[in-house]
């Protein structure tokens, strides 16, 4: 199985079956969120000049951080080269050294979400069956 978001918090209903009488219904509950997802999409149309510009400042910060942590002879930073197109939000990179593998690496980690691989890895350290298609 995967491991990643879906562990790492509970999602509770904003209604369950304690609050149901004759003014909530089922069909009604997700009415909040379909708002909710609405302003976020509008939030996202009118700033994302914005988002992009912050969300690249904080992987950059991230980068020099762990360069300065494990020095820049023990990390790589893939798809870092110069004229390389990368997504503003995401940072991949090895940590290089004689018996590090990424799932025991995170394995360690108490206050960084992250994966091995595209979206999900094993805590055995085999492949996602996603990624082996």
């Amino acid at each position: 199985a995967c491991n990643g978001l879906n562990n790492s918090y509970i999602c509770r209903p904003l209604c369950n079956l304690k609050c149901m009488n004759k003014s909530f219904f089922f069909r009604t509950e997700n009415t909040p969120m379909i708002a909710g997802l609405g302003k976020a999409a509008e939030l996202v149309n009118e700033n994302s000049e914005l988002y992009e510009a912050h969300m690249r400042k904080v992987r950059d910060y991230l980068e020099e951080r762990l360069e300065s942590i494990f020095g820049r002879q023990n990390i790589h930073f893939n798809c870092r080269l110069k004229g390389s197109k990368r997504l503003c939000n995401t940072c991949n990179f090895s940590i290089l050294g004689s018996g590090l593998q990424g799932w025991l690496v995170l394995s360690r980690c108490r206050t960084l979400l992250a994966s091995v691989g595209a979206a999900c890895h094993s805590e055995k350290g085999d492949q996602c069956s996603i990624l082996a298609i």
